[in-house]
Parts: structure tokens; sequence; C-alpha cells
């Protein structure tokens, strides 16, 4: 961290708050601002007098410019993205660009009118231009910088003198961000407008404003990115408002999201910030706490809901902060207060590292535990201690019994002896966070080489790194490996163990088929140098990353990568390779959000709560020949803290501490205050080397890390004027921590192990192959491995992992060799159940894997055999709220069962509770009393029951035993009247019997009486009593047999239909056709009513019946009636019922077979009804019947209508046609755009007026239809009709032409027409051609004139071109001219046996002077009256035509 002191110097604090004493710039002159270089230890500052100098730290020196264009002092500087431009700016409003590659040389210089507020360098992304021809080169984008003035003009500048201006807001500009995703700035004013400026090259757009509905003073809005396109933004509240800038949504979260009880917190957020790294929202509060938000969304588009941010930190710092600044790639916050206090929060990676000798863990961020001797798991006390170090861990490494830490200033080397002795051997001066070592020699990394130290310090090698491939950002340690990763994505292994460090692995991209797979977050190589495990992140843009939800293997000796990818919902975040067997490896996952693309379905409550969203730690396995298969999967929970490594066949893990709240308070705890004087500007120093990379427990990766232990440093008494310097491109650390407390390691077996002691090396090969080959699929090379082995342990863990992984068939294999007789019968029991989980599950719950068989069963769902289950352990609660909550159907089933369990165990009385609940209480309890051999129980229970049901089978039961009397008081009780009837009267207690009858009128009892009154003759009482009974039947045959018609009637009335039928047909045999009537319509027999009123002529009957069905509104007697007037052609009356029952369908079909009209409101009601039905099929369907009833009765404009509503365009068309309206046809063809109405359209036009815009609209039409045969069909008749009525050869001979140009252009190669349709129109041309020429020359070539005419009446189909009267009129016309009469004459006579009336073509004067001439005076009668021809008037109407 740097600050700026108000002493004209600035110093440097470590980020534990410790001031680096060699490291202090100080000058003669006040120091007035500073910033950091994006990638290297170089301040760049500016004083009061206008001069600025730059500061290396590698040299600890600083160089003073002695001259400078600015002559006031230096208010803003800062250099751009790329390091190699600075822009400075002054008091006067100077604004000057330099170039830098170690020392300053000016560029450029502007001079605005108003005071420069702030400027800055845009991160401009070329790749999202979409005219990418007007893109500046990516080294003109990296020197374009921003700056505003006081009046809110906003500038775009760049180092060649051009500065447009950008736009102008009215009012303070508060905040201002450049978005990176389509390259604007994005502004926010005192008055809560959000104004987003586009930053184009080609043309100029408008800002789009946006008013920010946010609730206080809008002057004390603060804001920051919170991700891509999310704005966080706060205004002395407790709430982070997160605005989404390209759905215009936003929501919040609230500081009491990280208290449990949601109650109010009585503070407010002063000030945010976020890391896009760590993707962690800060924000830092009045009271001085520091709340943490963890986004765990996979999203790389703008997290959309609250949903996604995970409160998982607070941390107690100093109160009354007013500002917060994150580093986007060390864990060092820095917060300043009120009082100008300033304070780092710092993160403390906790580490784990292990050799064959020991292990060790980091427990806070300066205490180890050490662990030697023995297997891990199984340490008494002296084999483990706790070491406090001098200073805080940044890294750890472990070799044989030695091991070093560093904290990025020295490394220090310990020992470990026998007894715990633990010594300190060596201190060495390395400024690096990237180290491991070997047995003499330490190895650092350092920007862009490797450079090797002995014990003593002194150098003994370095190997320098391409520069291409970019600053080192991590070593990986495994065995005698060093991987070793850069910052461009390159990564190499390094030989350690030998005296000189030899490569293992040239450095190689980390790509796939020549395309990056990502920025490397961690790569693990395995212990003999074959394999990397690598775990990547998406990059969004220039900050953001996105973590990859895949993981991907490299085999080194075919340079092959394998991917892999667990869920959408599970991060990798650590790998551990088998210490023995390179093939297995496991990785430890965080769950996070999935991505909003990917998230279609909805998660209800209850999966939910089912879903873990915890870590996970998965096993697999990678052979070349199987590639990466998983083996099995391991829930992290709240005792394990993570996992420490795998040596099969055990996997070790951390467990969680103790001591919670002691580190709670640690790490709350604030050191006591430096004083010193400052002066206005704090500047964080990011450039901290990465920490080595060490295989730490809960130190992720910031982009998945979801809890955070940061120590606060001592605070800084400051005078600032709240400027924050980050230096933003820092290398980044590649561990944060978590809060961890370690003091013990924990030891589960692999699942193949399970419940083994004594594993000989032959037996752990072995199955480490058969799990290998399972996983694999390869089940019969698993078995041969196996099947020799007699250990019972061994193959009941094989059948454990069968079930898991659902093979039946080797379960029956390991079952066999179990000789477990039970599991094998619950096999072949189960062998009628389709699903294979049910079957797994039976054989699951005999060996006692319970939980997994629960997860099979409700897995494929059925619920039924896990109730069945759950009954049969005992566990009678957890049965009835399945059968509750997913199988109700057999929540009485299940009450039953239990019942019959508890009966079992002879608990009578939950026995009867539960039968009463399955609704079997009235049966099974008195069978179960009956069995049991409690009577006396059964009677009392009976004598307070209330159940019918059992009183009637407890009053049956004591009959059956003769004990009449107290049967019949059950009767009574059970008010079963008609055994209380015949008990009575079987004892000839006829009155007691009567009077029950009546009183109760019980028809069983009723039954009982007319029996016995029959019995003994008296008919009317017996009658009476089968009525009462509801026995009609045996009423009426009894009033039958004894005439009793009067009786028969009335019991009609009261009987069934068919009853009533029967006694109708009864009535009409004796002719009491009135009562017959009477009868069939009381039984709706309405047919028959009908047809009797019309045989016995009882039409007001008739008339009745109709009114009557009509008032009654009962749907069947009216179908029943318009049916009867259907058979009697009344259809009105039959149509006006079926249309009052809206059966449309019906009403449909009397029209169309009786060609009835339909009235408008009929059609009205119909099309309102219609709209109302559900099936769209059948609402289509009658509709278009209806369109078709109004199309045949001539109402043409609804049918249309309806047929386009459902899209029955021609039949819609033909309608327009039938009504002829020509607009309305013209404009729904150009509507409709389909050929067969375009064709239709143009086929109507033709049958009107040709005026040009008739035409031109056939003609489009048949165009657009592609019907090129009829649109040359159309320009032939049209030439047709040309010189038939208008003799216009030369616009024919046009048409011709346009005729034959559609042949020629449009018609297809293949058309069979094509070619005579060509030589027709061709001859047609040839012809109208001639005629024209010889008109043309009438007058001047009169000879030549007269040949063409006989040559065209020579040409074979000349009559269907051009008609004959014409040729003979030309040359007439050519004879009189040159006074030839007798050709004349001649001309006449042809054309008068032509049966024409020449008088049409010559007058009757011209005829008179060529008969004089020829000397036939007398024969002018001949061609100047009618054709003499009888058929005269038929040629005058032909020729007409």
């Amino acid at each position: 961290l740097a600050v700026l002191t108000d002493q004209k110097k600035i110093i440097f604090f470590q980020d534990e708050g410790l001031q680096m004493g060699e490291h202090t710039l100080k000058k003669e002159k006040q120091i007035t601002t500073f910033c950091w270089h994006p990638n290297s230890y170089v301040i760049a500052y500016g004083f009061d007098d206008g001069k600025l100098g730059i500061w290396i730290d590698s040299e600890n020196s600083s160089k003073d410019e002695t001259t400078s264009p600015h002559e006031s002092q230096i208010q803003l500087i800062k250099f751009n993205n790329e390091g190699n431009r600075i822009v400075s700016s002054d008091e006067k409003h100077n604004i000057i660009v330099w170039n830098y590659d170690g020392g300053l040389s000016k560029l450029c210089q502007y001079q605005p009118k108003f005071e420069v507020e702030e400027l800055f360098f845009g991160c401009f992304n070329p790749s999202k231009y979409k005219d990418q021809t007007k893109v500046p080169p990516q080294e003109k984008l990296n020197s374009l910088f921003f700056f505003y003035t006081s009046a809110g003009f906003l500038y775009l500048a760049d180092d060649a003198d051009s500065c447009p201006e950008i736009c102008r807001i009215t009012g303070k500009i508060k905040n201002i961000l450049f978005y990176e995703e389509d390259n604007s700035i994005i502004l926010i004013t005192n008055s809560a407008l959000l104004v987003k400026c586009p930053i184009t090259f080609s043309e100029n757009l408008i800002p789009k404003k946006t008013k920010l509905s946010i609730p206080g003073n809008p002057e004390n809005i603060k804001c920051c990115w919170a991700g891509n396109g999310l704005l966080a933004i706060i205004n002395e509240d407790d709430l982070i408002r997160l605005y989404n800038l390209e759905t215009d949504r936003s929501y919040f979260i609230s500081i009491t999201d990280h208290h449990k009880s949601n109650l109010m917190v009585d503070d407010i957020i002063t000030s945010v910030d976020f890391s896009f790294r760590r993707r962690t929202l800060f924000a830092a509060t009045k009271q001085g706490k520091v709340y943490l938000w963890k986004n765990n969304s996979t999203n790389t588009h703008s997290i959309s809901s609250a949903e996604s941010w995970e409160p998982f930190s607070v941390v107690t710092s100093n109160p009354n902060i007013n500002s917060i600044k994150t580093s986007n790639f060390m864990g060092l916050v820095t917060l300043k207060s009120e009082d100008n206090q300033i304070s780092m929060l710092s993160e403390t990676i906790l580490q784990k590292k292990g050799s064959s000798f020991m292990k060790i863990i980091q427990i806070s961020h300066r205490t180890l535990e050490v662990i030697v001797d023995g297997g891990i798991g199984r340490f008494e006390n002296h084999n483990c201690k706790r070491i406090e170090m001098r200073d805080t861990i940044k890294g750890l490494e472990v070799y044989a019994n030695k091991f070093i830490y560093w904290n990025g200033q020295f490394a220090y080397i310990y020992e470990v002896r026998d007894k715990m002795v633990i010594s300190q051997q060596y201190t060495l001066k390395i400024k690096s966070n990237l180290i491991t070592f070997n047995e003499d020699s330490v190895i650092v990394g350092m920007r862009r080489c490797i450079e090797v130290f002995t014990y003593e310090n002194e150098k003994k090698n370095e190997i320098k790194i391409d520069e291409k491939m970019g600053d080192i950002k991590a070593f990986y340690t495994q065995g005698k490996f060093l991987l070793v990763t850069t910052k461009n994505n390159y990564f190499g292994i390094y030989d350690i163990q030998r005296r000189n460090l030899k490569q293992y692995l040239k450095f190689l991209p980390f790509e796939k088929e020549g395309k990056q797979i990502g920025d490397i977050r961690e790569a693990v190589v395995d212990p003999l140098g074959k394999k990397i495990v690598f775990l990547s992140d998406f990059r969004v843009n220039s900050e953001q990353r996105i973590p990859d939800t895949n993981f991907y293997l490299f085999n080194i000796d075919s340079e092959q990568y394998f991917e892999f990818e667990i869920s959408k919902k599970r991060i990798p975040v650590e790998v551990q390779f088998d210490a023995n067997d390179n093939r297995i490896f496991g990785i430890y996952t965080e769950y996070a959000s999935e991505s909003e693309q990917n998230k279609e379905e909805i998660i209800s409550d209850e999966e939910k709560s089912k879903q873990w969203f915890g870590s996970e730690f998965y096993m697999f396995f990678h052979t070349v020949d199987y590639g990466i298969k998983q083996q099995e999967c391991h829930i992290i929970n709240k005792d394990i803290q993570g996992v420490f490594g795998v040596c099969l066949p055990d996997l070790y893990f951390i467990a969680n501490s103790n001591h919670e709240e002691e580190h709670q308070k640690q790490s709350e705890s604030v050191s006591p205050s430096i004083n010193t004087t400052l002066n206005n500007t704090l500047a964080e120093n990011p450039t901290s080397i990465p920490s080595t990379k060490t295989s730490v427990e809960s130190r992720f990766n910031s982009l998945l890390i979801k809890r955070f232990q940061f120590s606060v440093s001592p605070s800084i008494n400051t005078t600032l004027n709240n400027t924050f310097a980050e230096n933003p491109t820092s290398i980044p650390s590649t561990k944060t921590s978590v809060e961890s407390r370690f003091n013990s390691l924990l030891i589960k077996r692999f699942q193949f192990f399970a419940g083994m002691t004594d594993i000989t090396p032959e037996i752990k090969s072995g199955l480490i192959e058969f799990s290998i080959l399972m996983s694999a699929g390869k089940i019969d090379d698993a078995y041969k491995i196996v099947k020799n082995i007699k250990n019972t342990n061994i193959w009941q863990n094989v059948a454990s992992v069968c079930i898991k992984t659902k093979r039946l068939d080797v379960l029956e294999i390991c079952l066999s060799n179990m000789r477990f007789s039970i599991g094998i019968k619950a096999l072949r029991e189960s062998a009628y159940e389709k699903e294979v989980e049910v079957r797994l599950a039976m054989v699951a719950m005999h060996l006692g894997m319970i939980d997994q068989a629960k997860v099979l069963l409700e897995e494929v769902k059925r619920y039924d055999i896990l109730i069945r289950f759950y009954i049969g352990i005992g566990e009678y609660e957890k049965a009835i709220e399945i059968a509750k909550t997913k199988n109700r159907i057999n929540l009485e089933n299940t009450y039953f069962r239990i019942a019959e369990h508890y009966e079992r165990n002879n608990d009578i009385d939950k026995a009867m509770e539960y039968y009463k609940l399955s609704n079997c209480g009235n049966r099974e309890i008195p069978r179960m009393l009956i069995q049991k051999g409690q009577t006396d129980l059964l009677e009392k229970y009976m004598s307070v029951g209330d159940d019918l049901n059992s009183l009637h089978w407890w009053a049956a039961y004591l009959e059956t035993n003769g004990q009449i009397d107290k049967a019949n008081v059950y009767y009574e009780k059970a008010k079963d009247w008609a055994n209380v009837v015949r008990i009575h009267l079987a004892q000839q207690r006829i009155d007691e019997g009567k009077a029950i009858t009546d009183e109760t009128k019980d028809q069983g009892a009723c039954f009982l009486m007319g029996k016995y009154y029959e019995s003994i003759g008296d008919i009317q009482k017996a009658i009476y009593y089968y009525a009462l009974s509801g026995r009609i039947n045996q009423a009426f045959r009894l009033a039958r047999d004894h005439n009793m018609d009067a009786e028969i009637y009335n019991l009609g009335l009261k009987a069934n239909s068919a009853t009533q039928n029967l006694i109708a047909d009864y009535f009409e045999k004796k002719g009491s056709y009135d009562k017959a009537i009477n009868l069939f319509m009381l039984s709706k027999n309405i047919k028959a009513a009908m047809n009797l009123c019309l045989l016995t002529h009882n039409y007001d009957k008739l008339h009745e019946i109709a009114e009557m069905i009509e008032a009654q509104n009962d749907e069947d007697l009216l179908r029943k009636l318009a049916e009867y007037f259907i058979e009697q052609k009344q259809y009105e009356k039959a149509l006006g019922i079926y249309i009052k029952l809206k059966d449309w369908e019906k009403s449909l079909e009397l029209c169309e077979n009786h060609k009835m009209t339909i009235s408008m409101n009929t059609v009205d009601s119909i099309l309102k009804e219609l709209d109302s039905l559900d099936d769209s099929d059948q609402k289509e369907k009658l509709t278009l019947r209806l369109a078709q009833q109004l199309k045949q009765q001539g109402d043409f404009e609804l049918a249309h209508n309806l047929y386009v509503k459902y899209g029955d365009l021609l039949k819609a068309m033909k309608c327009l046609i039938k009504m002829g309206v020509q607009d309305k046809i013209i404009n729904f063809a150009n509507i409709c755009r389909q050929s067969d109405i375009y064709i239709l359209a143009a086929n109507f036009l033709q049958s009107l007026d040709w005026t040009d815009e008739v035409v031109k609209n056939i003609v489009t039409f048949l165009s657009k239809a592609k019907a090129w045969t009829n649109l040359s069909g159309f320009y032939e008749l049209f030439a047709s009709v040309e010189i038939s009525e208008n003799r216009n050869y030369k616009k024919a001979l046009e048409l011709y032409d346009e005729a034959l140009k559609v042949i020629i252009n449009k018609l297809a190669a293949e058309d069979k027409m094509k070619q005579s349709k060509e030589e027709e129109l061709m001859n047609k041309i040839k012809i109208t051609k001639i005629y024209s020429q010889a008109f043309e020359m009438s007058m001047n070539s009169p000879e030549e004139s007269l040949r063409l005419c006989n040559q065209m009446l020579n040409l074979a189909g000349v009559d269907k071109v051009v008609r004959e009267v014409d040729i003979y009129s030309l040359m007439l016309e050519i004879y009189l001219r040159n006074k030839d009469y007798p050709a004349c004459y001649s001309v006449l006579e042809v054309l008068r046996t032509m049966n024409l009336r020449i008088t049409k073509f010559v007058d009757v004067k011209t005829i008179e002077i060529i008969c004089k001439s020829v000397g036939k005076e007398k024969e002018v009668n001949l061609y100047t009256g009618d054709v003499v021809n009888e058929n005269n008037g038929e040629d005058e109407i032909v020729e007409e035509l």
C-alpha cells in the first residue's frame, strides 16, 4: 500500500499494516498526486509546481522531470491499461499526454475551458463493434482516454491532438464508469439521472437517459460495477440496489441478510466496491462493519436475482468508514474513515502440505500444525504440535523433514526432528510469493524467470521464460515435479530433484484444437508427471472471470485433452491426485447457481430442501482407453473443513475446529493505530507476487471462495481527501483464504474397502483395478479380478457398490459369493418388478443400506414400497407422512398395515385406532376381538360405538347365538328397522311392527308389512305398504289382478319410468288414452305420447306436449320433439328447437339437407356460441360449414369473413368474386400473396373492361403467381382484341412480343408446351409484322404492299392472327387509289363470298363507282344490301363479337 503524506513523501506498507522503511519516496517539493503502473512496481507522481516524476521499485529510485509544459499544480495523473501512456492535468486546465518507456516524452496537449474534474482510460473491446472497418487498431484504442469538466462536458481524446466532445450533462456528475460490453460511458448525476453514451467511430448515437428510482437524497448516491452490466448503488441506507443496464430492472440485497434473525440493523452503508476476480461485493458501514456477498452464479451475463448473492462474512474495523477499495488481484481491502484512519483487510491463505515424514496444516495467518510419525489420522498428542511463526504465512512447502514458509519479503526454512523438535535453519531474503525447494536449493519465480538459490541465499542458476508466455503466474509442486503456469496461459514442467533444474515438459499453450480453453485457475500434475488436471475460468471482459464447470485432464504422453463436467451447478475448485496411483484423482467442488441460459426448470421447495448446497468431493479415474469416469461422491458436511489428500484405500479429510468463538474474536480484533502525518492520496500496492500453490484446503481461487478469513491491519491516522489509487492489474494471488481451523485429520475408506482391516497389497491393487473396470462398465473383466476372493467383507462392499451403480447382474454374483440367502430370496421374489431400482432397494434393505434403499425408491417414485419399508422397520410416522404427501391413494392402506403390525404385537388399543383410520374398523375390529377372544371388550366397544354397520354385525351375531331380544335392541340402535319389524312379525307382535313401520316409513319394514297383509288377503293395505316400500310393481300386480284401475293410475303417478310405461301400456290397451298419454309424458316417453296423440287425433294434447317441453327446457325432450317435427317435415319448427338447444351441428345439417335459409340473427347467435367453444377443431369445422351455407344462400360477404378467419383463403376469394367488388378483390389478393388467389383475381379482372389499371393488375397478379402460361395467354388474348376491335396491329405486335418473352424467359425448359408455344407465337409475330409492313408500304410502294398481302393470304394459319377481311380491305384501298377497278371488283367478289356485310368495310358510293367502271351497275344491290346468305344474322353477330 502506498500512502502520500503531507510531509513531502510517499510511504509504503505491507498488507499487515507494517511500514516498509527501506521503501520511502521523499522529495523537497510537495507531491500532490500519484498513481501505480498497471503491470510493474512503478509510480508516476506530480508536484505542486507542475513537474512530474517516476519512481521504480526495483531500483528504489526516482527520476524527476526538469521541464514540464505544466505551469501549475498537478491535480490528476493516470496510466493507460498497457502502461505506455500517461495523462496528467493541472489547475490551469492543461492536459498533457505522455509516452512512457522508462522515461517521459510529451505527445500532445489539450486545454479545455473549464476545470478538469476527472480523467480515465477506457478498456475498449473492438469485437463488440459491428463495422470492424471503422474501428481503429488496438494500439490506437489503448491510447484513447476520457475527461470531463466542471461544466458537464465529456470528451474523448487520443495522443494525436484529437479531442471530440461526446456529450454534455446537466448537473454534477457523481459517478463515471466505462461499460466494456458495448463500449459506452455510464454517467450518474446528482439528480439520479443515469446517462449511457455509446462510443462509436462511424456515427453519432444519442445518449440514453434513465431516471433511477432511488429514495433519499440523490446527492449521496455512490455506485460501482457489481458484474457484467450490473451496477451496485447505495444511498445512505442498509440496502444495495443492483441495477441491470440491459434489462432496465433492479433488485436489492441488505446487510440484514447476514443475520439469521433477519431483524433490522441500525446501520447504514457508506461505501461499496466489487472485486471482479473474487466475484465478491464489499460494503462498509457507519458502525465500522464490512459485509461481504459472494456471487455463486456461473452466468456470464448480469446476475438477475438476489438469490445469486450469498452473504458469507462480516468483518469489524474502525467506525465511520466513508470509503472502501478492493484489489482485483490481491487479498487486500483498504478502508478509510471520516477521522482519516486507514485500515487494511488482508486475506490469509491457509495452506496444507505433506510428505512421507510429516503433514503440515495452517491454522491461522501465523499458526501451523505439524503432524509427524505414524499413519494419517491416528496420531497421539505427542505427534502433533502447533507453532506460531514470526510473520504472516503467504505460502508453504514441505520436503522430507523440512518445510519452508514465506511472507513475500523473506523465506524461512525449518527442520523437524524426532520428538517434535522444530528448529529454524535458514533465512532467505526473497521478494516473491512463488517459491518451492528441494534438498539443497530454493526455487523462486520472478516475473519471466526462475531463479535457483542455495539455502545460504546465493543464486545458483537462472532460467529465462519466453516473453510471449507472460509473467509466471503460479507454482504447483507435486513430488519431484514443478508445474509452472503463466499469465498468458502457458504451462510447463521442471524436474526439481536434479542438481540443476531440467525442463521435463516444454511450455505449451492451454489450447484445444488451436483455440484457447480459458484462463488457467489451477493446475495439478500427478506424482509420475504423466497427467495434468486443469481448472479454468471464462474471460467475460478485461476484468471479469466466470468459473468453468468443466475440468480438463491433459495427457502428457499423447498431448491430448480430456474434458468432464460433473454438473452445471458444481464448480471444481481443487484437485487431489492419489499419492501412489496416477489414474485416480479427486475433485473438490462448490455449489453455484446455474447459468440463466440453462435455467429452464422451476425447482420446487421440496426438491430444494433435498438439494445439497454445500461442498462435495468426487472421485474419478482416468485411462487412455476409458477416458474419465466418476466413481463416488462424498458430501462435505459441517464436521469436515476440506480434503487433505487421497491415498487409496483411504481418503483424508480435515476436521472442522471447535474454536469458532476464539477465532472470530481473533479475526475481528483491530491492532493499535500507527500515527503518521499524511497528505491527500492513498494508493494500494497490488503488486505482491502470488503465493505458492500448495494444495490448500478451503483457500480456493477468489472466484469460488465461499468464506474469507480477514486479518485487520493496524489503523493509520491520516489526513486524506478520499482519493484511493489502486493498481488494477497486479499479478493475481492464486489462493484466497477462508475461515478455517484445523486440529486433526479424519480418515474415510474408499467405498470398495469399507469394513476391511487387513488389506494386503494384492487385495488393494485388485480392488482398485476392480473399481476402475466397474466404473468403465467392463463387468466381465472386473469379475475375473475378484472371483477368487473369499473375503465376505469384500463381496459385501462390492455388493453395496453394485447397488449404488445399479448393476443388478453383478449383484447376484456378489450375493451368491456372500451366501446371503435372504438377499437372494428378496431378489428372486422381486423379479416381477419393472424398475431395477425396486429390486436393488429390496436387497439394500436386507444389507442394512437403509438410506440407499430410500434413495432408490424415491428415485423411481415407488412410494408404495417405501411406505411398506418404513412400516417394516417401525417408522410409522414417516410412512404416514409419505402416504399423505406422495401417495394419498394408499393412505388408508397404510393405516391398515400399521394396524396389522399393532395387532400382531397384541397392541389392541393402537390396532383399533388405526383400523378406524383405515375405514375398516367396522369389519376388522370385531374380527380381531373375536379372534383374540375379547368378547367382553367387543360388547363394551359396541355399546359405545356408533358405526351402524358394526352394530348391525353385532346384532346379527347375537341373533345367531339365540339372544333375540338383545339382538333386537342392537338392531334398533343400528336403525335396522326391517330386521326389527321382521322379529316383531315373527313373534306375532303385529301392532308393534305396524307402529314402527308407520313411524319410520322404512322401505324394508313397509315391504314386510305389505307381504304380511297380502298373505292374509288384505289387498288394500298390501297395495298401500307395497307402494310405501317402493315396490310399485308388486302393488300394480295386486291392483291389476283385482281390476283396481283407480289405484293403478295413482300408482303410475308415483312409479318410476319403466313402471309408468308399463301402466301406460295397460291403460292404452284398455282404451283409456288420456291416462296413457299422461303416464307416457310423465315417463318422458314423448314419442309414445305423441304417437298416441296423433293416433287418437288429440292435437290439443300434442300442442300441450310441445309447449311443456319448451317451457321445461329439457334437452332430451326437446331433441325428441325436434326429431318428431323432422319426421312430420316441419323443418322450421325443428330448426327453432335446435337453435334453442344451441346444437349448431344439427342446425347446419338441417339447413344443408333441406335448403333452408339462415337468418342474420341466427348467424350472429351461432357465431357467438362457436367462439366460446374450447375444441378448436370442432369450432373450425362448424364455422366453415356455416360459411358454406351462407355462400349457398348468397350471403357472400359474411361467408368471406368466416373463410378468412379460419384460413380458407381460396374460398374467401371466390366469395369476393361472387360479390364482384373490384377493389376488395385486388386488396385481398395483395394481402394473401398466394398463387391460387392471384390467378383467381386475374381471371376476375379479365372479365371487366380492360382499362390500363385493370391490365396492370392482371399482369402483376399473374407474374406474382408465376403463372407464366396464363400470362402469355393473356398477352395473346389482349393482342387478338386489339386486332379484332381496334385493328391496332402495332399494339398487337407489342403484346405478342411480351407473350414470347414470358415463354422464353420464364417458362421452364422441361415444360413440354414451351417449344410449340414459342413456335406459335413466333409465327403470329411474323404474320403481324408482314401485315404492318404491308400497311405502311401501301402509300409509297403499293406493288410491294400487294405482294405482301397475297403472301399473307397464302400463309398457313393467317386467319388466326390477321383477319382476311382486313387484308382484302387493304388491297381494295390500294386498287382504288390506283383506280384499278377490275381488281377492285375482284376483291368485292371475294368479300361477297365470305358472307360479310361489305358496306361495313366499303361505303356504298365506292361500290357504285367500282360496279359502274366494270359495267356491272345492275349488281350494285348485291354488295350494298344484306348479305345474300341466309345466315346473315348469325354472321353479323359473330362479326360483332
